[in-house]
C-alpha cells in the first residue's frame, strides 16, 4: 500500500528521502518517484536543514508507521530500528519494554563481551570511555556475564551518570552456592543494589538445561522473590532451549543468538530459531537477541543483518559488540535512521581483526581448509592467525562448528 503526500510534508519527505538516499538535495528524485508512484509508509521528517553535500548534518527520524502494516514489511522495521522521539531537540534512541517485564531498554544494546578479557581485553579505563560514550549516544541497555571480565568497565563507565541504565548479566553456575556467589559479585562488582536481569549462561546447552542445572536456576528464582534480581531466564544458541524456556512460566527474559546466515545457531536452522523466538513473546517472554552480525562475518552486510534481526516477530532489542566510540557512532546512527556513508563503515572496519577463542576451539582444523589466504594455521593444537595474512574476508567463520572465530 502507499500514500502520496502533498504540500509541505511533501516537500519535507522529498528532502528527508533525499538524504537517506545519499543525494544532497531533492534534485533527481522526481523521476524515481513518478516511477514508483511516490514516497510509501516510512515517512522521514527532517530535524536539521540545509542538507549539506556529503548528507552529514542530515539527521532523519523513521515515524507514522501505522502498526500492523500488512504490505509494508520494511515500515515496521523501520519503526523497531527507528526513533522514539525528540527531546530538547536531541534524537533518541528507540526504546521497548521487554516482554512481560517492567523493563524499559533501548533497542540498540551494548554488548561487553567483545572488549572483555576474553576476547579484545580492553583496559577498564579504555572500555569505560567506549561505553561512556554509548550513554551518550542514547544507548541506555548493557549484556554482560560473569566470564566475561568486563563489570569493571562498566562500573567505571557509569560512575556519576544519572540516567536510568539496564544492565544483563549471566552466569555459567550450574548449582545453587555458586550461583549465588555470582549474584553477589555482580551486585558488589556493578555498584548496584539490584540487577536488573540475570540469566543462566548456557550457550550450548540443550533442552534439558533447566533440570541439569536445576540448582541454579531455584536460586535465581529466589533472588528474584527477594527482589534482588528483576528478571530471570536464560541466554541460549540452542533453538530448543528457547522453545523449551518460552513455555516456562518461571522465565521472564529470553537471550537467543540469530542472524541471517544461520551461523552458530543449535538445535535447528534460522527458521527454526525465530520460530521459537516468535512462540516465547507470544507468551510474554522478553527476547533480546546476540549475534546479529554472526560474529563480524556479516560486517559488509550489516544494515541488512540488523533489519532482519529487528524485523523478526518477538524481537524486542539486540545487543552489539562494540570497541570503539566510531562503532559506537556508527552503530546508533544506523539504528536512528541517518547515512553512514562508506568512509565511516571503512574506518570503522579498518579497526577490526581476526580472534580465536580458544576455550571454544576444539582443533578440528575446518578453519583452516575455508581460509583462502593461507593465514590460518594449528598450533598445538588450536587455530592460529597469521594477522599479516588475513583480509578479515569471514569465509572461516561459518566454518567453525564451535562458534570459535570473531571478527572484533
Amino acid at each position: 500500500m502507499r500514500s502520496t503526500l502533498t504540500g509541505m510534508e511533501s516537500e519535507v519527505a522529498f528532502a528527508a528521502y533525499a538524504c537517506q538516499r545519499g543525494f544532497s538535495n531533492s534534485a533527481g528524485l522526481g523521476e524515481e518517484l513518478r516511477r514508483t508512484g511516490g514516497i510509501s509508509r516510512r515517512i522521514f521528517v527532517v530535524s536539521s536543514f540545509p542538507i549539506t553535500s556529503d548528507g552529514l548534518t542530515c539527521q532523519s527520524i523513521w515515524t507514522d508507521c501505522e502498526r500492523p502494516v500488512a504490505d509494508d514489511n520494511d515500515c515496521d522495521v523501520d519503526h523497531k530500528m527507528g526513533l522514539a522521539d525528540r527531546r530538547g531537540g536531541q534524537l533518541m534512541l528507540a526504546k521497548t519494554t521487554l516482554g512481560n517485564t517492567d523493563i524499559n531498554v533501548t533497542r540498540l544494546g551494548f554488548g561487553t563481551l567483545v572488549m572483555g578479557s576474553l576476547q579484545a581485553n580492553l583496559p577498564p579505563e579504555e572500555g569505560a570511555k567506549v561505553i561512556r560514550r554509548a550513554f551518550e549516544q542514547g544507548i541506555s541497555f548493557l549484556d554482560t556475564a560473569h566470564v566475561y571480565g568486563s563489570y569493571e568497565h562498566i562500573r567505571k563507565a557509569k560512575e556519576g551518570w544519572k540516567q536510568e541504565l539496564v544492565i544483563a548479566t549471566k552466569t555459567p553456575a550450574s548449582d545453587y552456592d555458586k550461583t549465588e556467589r555470582h549474584i553477589n559479585y555482580a551486585l558488589e562488582a556493578l555498584d548496584v543494589e539490584s540487577l536488573d536481569i540475570m540469566l543462566m549462561h548456557a550457550a550450548r546447552a540443550g533442552e534439558d538445561v533447566f533440570q541439569e542445572r536445576a540448582g541454579a536456576y531455584q536460586c535465581l528464582c529466589d533472588y528474584r522473590e527477594k527482589g534482588l534480581i528483576k528478571a530471570i531466564g536464560v541466554s541460549t544458541h540452542h533453538a530448543g532451549t528457547v522453545r523449551v524456556a518460552g513455555s516456562r512460566d518461571d522465565v521472564d527474559v529470553i537471550h537467543p543468538l540469530i542472524n541471517m546466515a544461520g551461523t552458530g545457531i543449535l538445535g535447528g536452522t534460522v527458521g527454526d530459531m525465530a520460530s521459537a523466538i516468535e512462540a516465547a513473546s507470544r507468551n510474554g517472554k522478553g527476547i533480546y537477541a546476540m549475534k546479529a552480525l554472526a560474529g563480524g562475518s556479516l560486517l559488509e552486510r550489516m544494515d541488512e543483518a540488523f533489519k532482519f534481526v529487528m524485523g523478526l516477530p518477538g524481537i524486542d532489542a539486540v545487543v552489539v559488540g562494540m570497541v570503539s566510540e566510531a562503532e559506537v557512532d556508527m552503530n546508533c546512527r544506523i539504528f536512528r535512521g541517518e547515512v553512514v556513508h562508506d568512509k565511516e563503515r571503512e574506518v570503522t572496519f579498518r579497526e577490526k581483526r581476526l580472534k580465536i577463542v580458544e576455550v571454544y576451539c576444539k582443533g578440528c582444523g575446518r578453519c583452516v581448509d575455508a581460509c583462502p589466504n593461507g593465514a590460518l594455521s594449528m598450533v598445538d593444537g588450536k587455530s592460529s592467525v597469521d594477522e599479516s595474512k588475513c583480509l578479515l574476508c569471514g569465509y572461516c567463520t561459518p566454518a567453525c562448528p564451535e562458534f570459535a572465530i570473531r571478527v572484533i
